[in-house]
């Protein structure tokens, strides 16, 4: 059968360049070595200057960006979101962090209705839930300054769908996890620990037909927020 797939091959390839006016090569050509993502150095000292160029991005992105120093600022910020968005229900991550900071229960006390994605649950039933609540709040295992995009690594308890599926994604951040650039992601994961899925968010999802007419929120959230925390308070 390979020998027949050869033969295919090259009785295809002969009537190709038959047609192209020009010989079969008898090599095939050499193929450059695929670029490595660009990396910058990450250190304490330009720290500063990743949150305003992240900053910046995200206002480019109609993403909301704020840095807060504190677990209490966060619960302050999450709070006053909910209140701003008029939100009634959210969905969030079953995961140490989000339970750590006491996202769960500040939602509660702004009056909001919590579920926790929960994957020994029908998966349907979550599904349903997470497309009909207000907001998603998830804490984003990167966020990289030159696109302003958040890096999230699925697993059980953290499903990619509630970062896609209600119509408002809220992000945390730790600010140590605030890199310069994609490679600098990708230096950091381990290939024998990889998760199912690895989703890059830039901003609000945006959909443009052929008249270039762009619109926000059709095929994902419409509006996207971002806290940065200061690393100090969760490490």
């Amino acid at each position: 059968m390979a020998s027949q797939d050869g033969g295919a091959e090259q009785v295809f390839l002969a009537k190709l360049t038959k047609c192209l006016g020009r010989p079969l090569p008898d090599t095939r050509p050499t193929r450059p070595a695929a670029l490595r993502p660009e990396l910058s150095p990450v250190n304490a000292a330009n720290s500063d200057q990743l949150i305003s160029e992240f900053t910046s991005n995200c206002t480019k992105l109609t993403t909301r960006c704020t840095v807060v120093p504190d677990i209490t600022q966060l619960q302050a910020s999450i709070s006053a979101l909910l209140a701003e968005l008029k939100a009634k229900s959210v969905i969030t991550w079953n995961s140490a962090k989000i339970l750590q900071a006491g996202i769960p229960d500040i939602c509660r006390a702004s009056g909001v209705n919590v579920t926790l994605w929960d994957n020994l649950a029908a998966r349907a039933t979550m599904l349903r839930r997470c497309a009909s609540v207000d907001v998603g709040i998830t804490w984003a295992d990167f966020a990289i300054a030159n696109t302003g995009t958040l890096a999230i690594m699925s697993n059980p308890q953290q499903s990619r769908v509630v970062s896609l599926l209600p119509p408002v994604h809220i992000a945390v951040v730790d600010q140590n996890k605030l890199l310069p650039t994609l490679g600098n992601v990708f230096a950091q994961l381990d290939a024998a620990k990889m998760p199912a899925a690895v989703n890059f968010i830039t901003g609000p999802s945006r959909t443009s037909d052929i008249e270039m007419d762009l619109a926000l929120g059709v095929h994902g959230p419409g509006q996207v927020f971002v806290l940065i925390l200061d690393s100090s308070v969760t490490n």
